[in-house]
């Protein structure tokens, strides 16, 4: 396994779009009524998406040549989507600090909020 960190371009818009509709549909299910998972996938469309990539700076992790992990750094917000195939690779304690030099030469902050959705099977 190599995983890499690559910026997240418009190119890998719909691989992204995929993983975040993904884990919110299965980590999301235990917590919350169909209707609401429904909003928040109309809420994670590939226009909102893309536009958060243009407004802030998102990488990806690459494992092999599958996105495991999208970040997207908005001010002082920094969103993580984590897929079923980074569970129990990466984790969270562990790449933060490896992806921090992508996203810290970016943001305009010293600190920042972490909103992250891992994946969580039923």
């Amino acid at each position: 396994m190599s995983t890499l960190i690559k910026p997240f371009t418009k190119h890998y818009l719909s691989e992204v779009v995929s993983l975040v509709h993904a884990t919110t549909r299965i980590s999301y299910r235990p917590f919350y009524p169909p209707e609401a998972i429904d909003y928040f996938i109309a809420y994670h469309s590939s226009e909102n998406i893309e536009h958060d990539r243009q407004k802030g700076y998102g990488i990806v992790l690459m494992d092999d040549d599958t996105i495991i992990e999208s970040d997207t750094l908005i001010e002082r917000l920094l969103h993580t989507y984590e897929s079923e195939n980074n569970v129990g690779i990466i984790g969270v304690p562990n790449i933060i600090p490896k992806k921090a030099p992508y996203l810290v030469k970016y943001a305009k902050y010293t600190s920042a909020i972490l909103s992250i959705v891992m994946f969580c099977p039923p």
